[in-house]
C-alpha cells in the first residue's frame, strides 16, 4: 500500500536518496521535513518545486551534456 503523504519524486530525488546529504541523522530530519510530511512539507521543498516546475535535475544536466 502506498502512502500518500511521501513525495511522488522520491525516486529521482538526489536528496531523497541521500546523494546531497551524508549525515543520516540529517538526511531523516530532512526527510520528515520535507519528503514524507505531505502537501505542506513538499511545498517548501526546493528539489520539489523544481520537479514541478522544469523536470528532474537528472534531466537538465543531461541536457547539458548534448
Amino acid at each position: 500500500m502506498a502512502n500518500k503523504n511521501i513525495c511522488k519524486h522520491k525516486d529521482v530525488c538526489q536528496v531523497y536518496q541521500g546523494r546531497t546529504i551524508e549525515n543520516k541523522r540529517m538526511l531523516t530530519v530532512y526527510k520528515n521535513v520535507f519528503c514524507i510530511r505531505g502537501y505542506r512539507g513538499w511545498q517548501n521543498c526546493k528539489e520539489y518545486l523544481m520537479f514541478e516546475n522544469i523536470g528532474p535535475s537528472s534531466n537538465i544536466n543531461n541536457n547539458k551534456l548534448k
